[in-house]
């Protein structure tokens, strides 16, 4: 197989795993989380909606069953965004290392910590956290959704 037909594969495969997930979260849930489900991209900030569609899915992440299409994709994204760090150095890579850490255990590990918890096991300034989970989550929509800010 030549590099070009594996490279037609593997976009496909990422394509039909990001509109599989977006088809999952829009669709699933209980009617109180369709509620709470983002607008449609069309109504607002596609950014942001993006970037709440990704955050739900983090939050249900832990209550899925392991072999849920919604664990699979972010496990995916999960893995996509760890290898990102071969594009940083010295005192960003440090950085991308906890926003990255500050993810999973924010979302993935089996008992979530809170922000202060995080915080103190990542040697983060106070607030720091926060804003280093919603890079997080940015940066894992600009690998889901396929865009750059």
């Amino acid at each position: 197989m030549t590099d070009t037909e594996w490279q037609e594969i593997e976009n496909y495969v990422k394509e039909t795993a990001r509109q599989t997930v977006m088809d999952i979260l829009a669709s699933e849930g209980t009617p109180g989380e369709k509620e709470s489900a983002p607008a449609s991209p069309g109504n607002g900030n596609r950014h942001e909606w993006e970037r709440e569609l990704l955050r739900q899915g983090l939050e249900r992440y832990r209550t899925e069953p392991p072999d849920s299409n919604i664990r699979k994709g972010i496990d995916w994204l999960l893995q996509r965004h760890a290898t990102l760090q071969k594009c940083f150095n010295g005192p960003e890579l440090e950085y991308f290392g906890k926003r990255h850490n500050a993810l999973v255990l924010r979302y993935i590990i089996a008992t979530p910590m809170n922000r202060h918890q995080i915080e103190k096991r990542l040697g983060i300034k106070c607030y720091g956290s926060g804003n280093v989970i919603e890079q997080g989550i940015s940066e894992l929509a600009q690998i889901f959704f396929w865009y750059r800010e």
